[in-house]
């Protein structure tokens, strides 16, 4: 006589092995996230203020682009970012692209106030002017201004 075995019994047999074969593997955790670093600030010239006189700290006391044929021209240059004894470059030019004046001056800590300056015995000629600055060699801003009577 055969004996069989009631379908039951294999079924509770397989139940185990259902089991794992359904059980879906955990996802991997997600990558960390990378925060890239912050990046360096760079050296900048951020404002260039013209004025006639200037206060202890360097800055232009009173602001403007136009001046008297006698007055003395002051440039007042803001730097932020600058490594010690960088190298800020004043050169003034007439309308005709003639240098009226170039100098230069390392930059004291960062952030700092320089100040340029041209002064002139006789009369300015009249017309438009400009100073422009260069950062360690590299053009950093340029700012125009006339001279009128």
């Amino acid at each position: 006589m055969k004996t069989t075995r009631p379908l039951w019994v294999l079924a509770l047999a397989a139940l185990p092995l259902l089991g794992t074969a359904c059980k879906k593997e955990a996802p991997p955790p997600p990558p960390a996230e990378v925060t890239p670093p912050a990046p360096t600030p760079q050296p900048a010239v951020t404002k260039i203020e013209l004025g006639s006189s200037v206060g202890v700290d360097k800055r232009v006391l009173a602001p403007r682009s136009s001046f008297g044929v006698k007055d003395s021209i002051i440039a007042s240059v803001y730097t932020e970012n600058t490594a010690p004894n960088a190298m800020l470059t004043a050169k003034w030019t007439f309308q005709t692209g003639q240098t009226v004046d170039s100098s230069s001056q390392a930059v004291a800590a960062s952030p700092a106030v320089t100040e340029f300056h041209i002064v002139k015995k006789s009369a300015w000629p009249v017309g438009r002017y400009k100073v422009e600055i260069s950062l360690n060699g590299t053009p950093a801003g340029a700012q125009e201004f006339d001279v009128a009577k």
